[in-house]
């Protein structure tokens, strides 16, 4: 038996991989320790799900869609969500970000800094959708100045919950 070993970092290279070893008959195994990522257009299509309208804020629902259509999904696609959630929050992790999330917040040098509101305020660039993630990714001074949303970063766990009634142990 021929063994290979296959590493990619675009999972649609691995996918293009599977379906041609599938062609060819050819038996693939494919460790399940490789963290799943979700492709760019569900994931921005669940994004979408999100309704930041003032009255879904104020009731604290503007991620209840989000949830349902997350509970939905496939283990490995909801820990996909998760993962590629991950990487559009590293995508903005930088000081240049940071200076820009509004006056009471904004990173400056030798002042009290809170790494969660960033975060949180990272969330919330998500949460607008792909076209404002891209603006903001391009040009941070177009940061939120004081807007976050930090229960998107528990979107999965509510979902996984409800889903298998039992906690989501997964840290991407």
């Amino acid at each position: 038996m021929t063994r290979i070993i296959l590493t990619a970092d675009n999972p649609e290279d691995v996918q293009l991989v599977l379906a041609l070893a599938k062609r060819l008959d050819i038996a693939v195994v494919v460790d399940q320790q490789i963290d799943p990522v979700l492709d760019e257009v569900n994931f921005w299509d669940l994004i979408a799900q999100i309704d930041l309208s003032f009255e879904a804020v104020e009731q604290g629902s503007e991620l209840t869609r989000l949830i349902d259509s997350l509970s939905g999904l496939s283990d490995a696609e909801m820990l996909g969500f998760q993962n590629s959630l991950a990487e559009k929050l590293h995508s903005l992790d930088g000081q240049l970000y940071a200076q820009h999330i509004g006056p009471e917040h904004a990173w400056r040098e030798g002042q009290p800094f809170s790494s969660d509101h960033f975060l949180y305020a990272r969330c919330y660039v998500v949460a607008k959708g792909e076209e404002f993630y891209t603006q903001v990714l391009n040009d941070p001074t177009s940061m939120p100045k004081e807007e976050t949303l930090e229960d998107l970063l528990y979107a999965v766990e509510d979902a996984w919950e409800a889903k298998h009634d039992e906690a989501l142990e997964y840290d991407p």
